[in-house]
């Protein structure tokens, strides 16, 4: 059974990667230039947590999002205020 490694607060953008694999949606709020590069810096990310933890990255529970937060992305580090979004790294 897997173990939860560590839980993060995370930009929407990140969650919708860790949820679905897909990056397409930021074509809508980027220019084609932006957008490859921020989706370049999430999976980037994503990877790097999950190498260092040893861990994978799923959608955590939905009672522990934030509707609104200044707080920075926990896995990008990206500073846009928004909703926050749980995301669970588990064991291997």
């Amino acid at each position: 059974m897997a173990k939860i490694l560590g839980k993060f607060l995370v930009s929407e953008d990140v969650f919708i990667y860790v949820a679905t694999g897909d990056l397409t949606g930021i074509d809508y709020f980027y220019n084609s230039d932006e957008a490859e590069i921020r989706a370049r810096e999430i999976v980037k990310a994503v990877e790097k947590i999950g190498e260092k933890l040893g861990a994978y990255l799923v959608p955590g529970e939905e009672k522990n999002e934030i509707e609104f937060s200044t707080l920075p992305d926990e896995i990008t580090g990206d500073t846009l205020a928004g909703k926050r979004y749980e995301v669970l790294a588990l064991s291997r």
